[in-house]
């Protein structure tokens, strides 16, 4: 019989949570052992790593709210993480929690300028909340836009009433993904 770890050791809980997450990612029965050893660790210490790991088990059970609280801690914790920040983001924005992925997509963007994950989401973030200026800065940040973002960034030049950089989003995109029919009917709307 395996020993349980001593309940004020944080780096015997953290090896035994650790491996009770790495064994959950292959056996979903497995996660509120792993969930509640995180738990055990986190009542100790606030660990980045720790934070992470239960904020992943939410998500893969689909309990986003709570994967983004978590998420958003471990960012806090550890910014340094720029793979942390666009999981963070994105999970905020499965919870629709737009005023948690809005701070998110601030702060990221602030630490993290040329990633472009976390500009994406970010562009996604700030097109929900209506902040269409910012949605195209960030966008024209980007080396080599795809033709979604292109269309994203032609949604936010329109909603600022400028048809002339909405139509040249839009055509950009359809030059990288001519049948895209959502922004050739955009372009159709267009004086």
């Amino acid at each position: 019989l395996a020993q349980a770890p001593d309940p004020n050791d944080p780096e015997a809980l953290f090896a035994e949570a650790a491996t009770l997450f790495t064994r959950a990612q292959n056996d979903p029965a497995l996660r509120p052992d792993a969930m509640a050893a995180l738990q055990r660790l986190l009542d100790l210490e606030a660990r980045p790593e720790a934070l992470h790991m239960l904020a992943e088990l939410h998500a893969e059970d689909g309990a986003y709210a709570e994967a983004a609280t978590f998420f958003a801690r471990a960012v806090d914790a550890e910014p340094r993480r720029p793979d942390w920040w666009t999981q963070a983001l994105e999970t905020a924005l499965r919870a629709n929690d737009l005023t948690l992925a809005e701070r998110l997509a601030d702060a990221a963007l602030l630490l993290y300028p040329g990633q472009p994950a976390l500009i994406d989401a970010a562009s996604v973030a700030y097109t929900q909340a209506e902040r269409f200026a910012d949605a195209a800065y960030a966008l024209q940040g980007l080396d080599a836009p795809t033709a979604a973002q292109f269309e994203r960034l032609g949604d936010a030049e329109f909603a600022r009433d400028r048809p002339d950089a909405a139509r040249a989003a839009w055509e950009q995109s359809l030059t990288l993904e001519p049948g895209r029919a959502s922004v050739r009917e955009k372009l159709d709307r267009l004086p």
